[in-house]
């Protein structure tokens, strides 16, 4: 890795933040939390916390003695939830995380190798839980209910079973898969839609996903970038021809800017549209 940079977004200009000071460290995800610091998680090395002025405040990593520690050191994605808590996704399950002690609260490992590779959290508190293997299920941080098959598959052709990236707007949980396309499921209706390449989408490895202000949901794929209006279930695609990079995107490398811009982060660099 050659560390991590900061963006100007006016200029499109790019500055080191951290550089020289983790050789050999690979960041596979980044979270800024309420308190403005940086959580980065890491390929081998755990979750690094720092401050913004790139000053380590914390590596909390795995200890095979220690179960109030990470459950792997490989670190997909961190996630901040409404109560503050971090949530550290690994290749073993994930770890809750106290965001000012930097103590591991809980940690679940799902039959003790099930890879975590996203949470998000609804409007009820539910968390939403994206793995490699098992689909979507769900975890209640009040009553620590775990539910193994939040959506019926009954209703589905056939079962889900790596999920990349997970967007929750409103009643609507998005779900970004791999080789499956994309479902959106209506937790009020009970329902839930499939796209794939044959209705349109540029293609069925899906690995980013997020959500605007309206029925549309923007997806990073294998194959450039997709957009699904939910509510007429029109896909419109963008590739190179659009000045969208033809490499891919990266799983859950996808941000709405404050300014509803989106970001989408690829094999070649950064794809900023509105």
């Amino acid at each position: 890795t050659r560390g991590i940079y900061k963006m100007n977004l006016a200029t499109a200009s790019f500055e080191p933040f951290i550089q020289g000071k983790y050789i050999g460290v690979d960041f596979q995800n980044i979270l800024t939390d309420t308190d403005n610091n940086i959580w980065l998680g890491t390929f081998k090395n755990g979750l690094i916390k720092l401050n913004q002025r790139g000053e380590q405040l914390a590596n909390i990593v795995h200890n095979s003695t220690d179960k109030n520690s990470l459950p792997g050191n490989d670190v997909r994605f961190v996630y901040q939830a409404k109560n503050g808590n971090i949530y550290a996704c690994t290749q073993k399950g994930f770890a809750i995380i106290h965001p000012k002690t930097n103590k591991v609260l809980k940690t679940l490992d799902f039959w003790g190798n099930l890879g975590i590779r996203v949470v998000k959290e609804d409007n009820k508190g539910l968390i939403w839980i994206g793995t490699y293997g098992a689909g979507v299920l769900t975890y209640n941080p009040t009553t620590e209910i775990i539910d193994y098959q939040p959506i019926n598959n009954n209703l589905l052709k056939k079962r889900i079973l790596i999920v990349y990236d997970i967007a929750i707007k409103e009643n609507k949980i998005w779900i970004a898969t791999h080789g499956q396309g994309v479902f959106v499921f209506d937790m009020l209706k009970k329902t839930i839609r499939g796209y794939t390449e044959e209705d349109g989408l540029r293609s069925n490895f899906a690995r980013s996903i997020v959500t605007d202000g309206t029925q549309m949901a923007w997806i990073g794929t294998a194959k450039g970038i997709s957009s699904i209006n939910s509510k007429n279930n029109e896909i419109n695609n963008y590739n190179s021809e659009d000045g969208v990079q033809s490499q891919g995107m990266y799983e859950r490398s996808s941000y709405v800017l404050p300014d509803g811009r989106f970001v989408f982060g690829g094999l070649n660099g950064l794809n900023i549209f509105d």
